[in-house]
């Protein structure tokens, strides 16, 4: 759930709990941030309270508006209590991206193709959250909370793609040129609508040493996307537009590569021609059930005569989820249409901070328009069509059964422990569909792909606490977590290509298996993420109100899931022989391990200079992590792979000012480069650069009602750097 779903005033606490417990879900490798809404009984008086926010994009040039306002009472002589909650966002975007391939010649790398692509859009979100609560005595309490939310999205992408369509020339290690190239143009659009509605009804009663709590959740979401359309043109394979022996070029001397096309998309429109349009929409709905029963006992003695508590407790989920996508693919037929015929594009613009030149800006509004009045002079793509409207849709019924138990007991004063075991159930039934093309008689077939899996999880948990002195303590945790794989990596979503690219004259085939095929399938077989946490830690608590701590960690992991390609002869996949079949599909490596150390430090200046009244209201908050990671992956396993996403260094450092009635606070936060996607070799991976975000916070409290605050984020306007093998890159801004 993304957190802007709830209102800041709607939040009295937010917990980030890095080692669980065994009442709680085990569904959290990284731990679990725990949200919990105000109550009207948090505060001995009524209250309201909101903000209003007013910012720009630098990059969008456009206003941002958030605001929310969160009214709590209690009523009945304080039995009753009503927190409401309402919010609203509007916040229009513009990102720039640029992307490209590589390919190898001889050893050398060369830039393939290129895309530029600028897109921008608006994301507006309404809710409304509520929690009515009754407290007849101490003992009891009674609550019914929901979140009701929508969120919707307009969004536009235009994409220029340059193809290099012969091996280059390579002028020297950083410059190329190629004799011919094609170029593409398409606009995307699109809508979506998302709503999410979240009710819990539950209740906790206390006796004299047993504590009875529970509750039924029933969650809805929906994403509908009712509009999604482009049009698409494409030159052929271009030489010397102008006939002045004046090649296309790549140059790649540094992170952003440049390219010389001779002007061609500019002055030779009439060479783009339609590729297709497509139109269609996409439906999502997800419905979830989950009761839950727990029993607490406060005990006397346990262990020897020594005070605790047991706790147990039963939780069932059960989530049916599908999707249903519909796509048209519409064609010229026997006509060549060119995008001056259809949708002649407006002027270029420059993106990226002049580094790049978008050539025209073609739309598909108008290109669908001539579409819709002229319908008879295209055809359909029965294929691509029935191809799209599948490949995609599933169907998933899931049900998750857990059930624990746990205790705690205080050793003395000094030492406690907690410890527990928990036991998860996970079965699901998946429907999902494969399209199969045979291109030698144009013909294909929709196939219905059925599984289901089941598995379960052992979580053990211990956890003990030893307060050293009344400024110190060290929390030592051994824990077990688990990470369910997505339904669409664990559903049989496939898409199979038979005969797509096969020339009988170059590629002879085995009689017995005629075809040549690419699948890309899901893999229901799937099994979740398995980690034993081992976490020890060390606290210190300042008189000047500063903490500092220091830890370290192990995460062994068993069953994480990547990507994995290959290539198979002489196979039968759908009873369909292959003579060779390309297979994409997602998989369990076999283990990984990321272990690391962490500091923390919370310190006003007054620890250092108890004296200063100058001073007084300036601190520092830093925080470090540095971290030792690996995966094994078969067919890889003599390489040194890091954990995905995982960056080795993430530092945090914020210097603030709180006195009176102003605070301040200037944070920097930078993070390692980490393995983003494994592909099939070093030279193909993927992974997100180093990263560095500096933010601005100032507030001043006018009075006890009103405060006035600004904030610049991504000062630097640091862009996200992605690079893919050992030179290509990815950049989002």
């Amino acid at each position: 759930m993304p957190l802007d779903v709830v209102g800041s005033g709607q939040i009295s606490q937010i917990e980030v709990i890095k080692s669980v417990t065994p009442d709680m879900d085990g569904n959290a490798l990284g731990g679990t941030i725990n949200i919990k809404s105000a109550s009207a009984f948090s505060r001995p008086e009524s209250f309201v309270m909101g903000k209003f926010e007013l910012g720009e994009n630098s990059v969008a040039k456009s206003t941002i508006v958030d605001t929310d306002i969160t009214w709590g009472d209690t009523f009945n002589d304080g039995t009753v209590g009503i927190a409401l909650s309402a919010n609203y966002s509007n916040r229009p975007f513009v990102s720039h991206e640029v992307q490209g391939s590589w390919n190898d010649d001889d050893g050398r790398l060369f830039l393939e193709d290129y895309e530029i692509q600028p897109a921008e859009g608006e994301r507006t979100r309404m809710g409304v959250n509520y929690n009515i609560e009754f407290r007849p005595d101490d003992d009891t309490e009674m609550y019914i909370r929901g979140i009701y939310n929508k969120f919707e999205e307009e969004e536009r992408q235009q994409e220029f793609i340059i193809q290099g369509r012969r091996d280059p020339i390579f002028v020297s290690d950083d410059l190329i040129e190629v004799t011919r190239m094609r170029f593409e143009q398409r606009d995307f659009q699109r809508e979506i609508k998302q709503t999410l509605l979240n009710v819990t009804a539950g209740m906790k009663k206390r006796t004299d040493n047993l504590t009875v709590s529970g509750d039924i959740t029933y969650s809805f979401s929906e994403e509908d996307v009712p509009v999604i359309k482009s049009a698409q043109f494409r030159t052929g394979n271009e030489q010397d537009p102008f006939n002045e022996g004046n090649p296309f070029q790549f140059r790649t001397s540094n992170f952003y590569p440049q390219y010389n096309d001779q002007g061609f998309p500019t002055n030779q429109l009439d060479q783009f021609e339609l590729r297709r349009f497509r139109e269609g929409d996409s439906l999502v709905q997800e419905n979830t059930w989950s009761p839950r029963i727990d029993f607490e006992w406060d005990l006397d003695s346990v262990f020897g005569g020594h005070p605790g508590t047991f706790k147990t407790g039963i939780k069932l989920t059960s989530r049916d989820r599908f999707v249903d996508d519909n796509s048209l693919r519409t064609v010229g037929g026997d006509d060549d249409f060119t995008i001056l015929d259809i949708a002649p594009p407006g002027a270029g613009f420059s993106i990226f901070d002049g580094r790049y030149m978008y050539p025209s800006s073609l739309n598909a509004d108008t290109a669908l328009t001539y579409l819709n009045s002229n319908r008879g002079d295209f055809e359909v793509d029965a294929e691509a069509s029935a191809d799209n409207s599948r490949e995609d849709d599933y169907d998933v019924q899931e049900d998750i059964l857990a059930v624990y138990a746990m205790g705690t007991v205080q050793w003395n004063e000094q030492l406690s422990m907690t410890y527990g075991l928990r036991y998860e159930q996970t079965d699901a039934d998946l429907l999902a569909f494969e399209y199969q093309r045979f291109r030698d008689d144009d013909s294909f077939l929709i196939v219905e792909n059925m599984s289901s899996f089941d598995y379960d999880n052992i979580l053990p948990n211990l956890q003990l606490r030893y307060d050293i002195d009344e400024n110190s303590l060290v929390r030592l945790a051994f824990t077990g977590t688990v990470g369910r794989p997505k339904y669409e990596d664990a559903s049989p979503i496939s898409s199979l290509d038979i005969n797509d690219d096969w020339d009988p004259e170059s590629d002879p085939i085995d009689p017995a298996f005629p075809n040549i095929g690419e699948l890309e399938i899901g893999n229901p077989e799937l099994t979740p993420f398995e980690a034993l946490n081992f976490d020890l830690s060390y606290e210190y608590y300042l008189q000047s109100g500063g903490v500092l701590t220091a830890g370290v960690f192990q995460k062994e992991i068993d069953n994480p899931i990547y990507e994995f390609s290959s290539f198979e002869r002489d196979v039968i996949y759908n009873d369909v022989a292959f003579e060779g079949l390309s297979r994409s599909q997602t998989r369990n490596a076999d283990s990984a391990s990321i272990s690391g150390i962490e500091f923390n430090a919370q310190l006003p200046f007054t620890t250092f200079f108890t004296s200063s009244t100058f001073l007084d209201g300036f601190g520092i908050d830093a925080n470090a992590t540095f971290i030792s990671s690996d995966v094994t992956i078969f067919d890889r396993e003599d390489e040194d792979l890091p954990f995905f996403k995982q960056p080795a260094e993430i530092i945090n450092l914020a210097f603030y000012y709180q006195k009176y009635k102003f605070s301040g606070r200037v944070a920097y936060n930078w993070q390692a480069e980490a393995l983003d996607d494994l592909d099939g070799n070093a030279d193909e991976d993927r992974w997100d650069e180093d990263r560095k975000y500096l933010d601005i916070q100032a507030s001043y409290k006018v009075n006890d009602t009103f405060t006035v605050y600004a904030n610049w984020q991504n000062v630097m306007e640091d862009n996200k750097e992605r690079t893919y093998g050992r030179k290509s890159g990815r950049i989002r801004r």
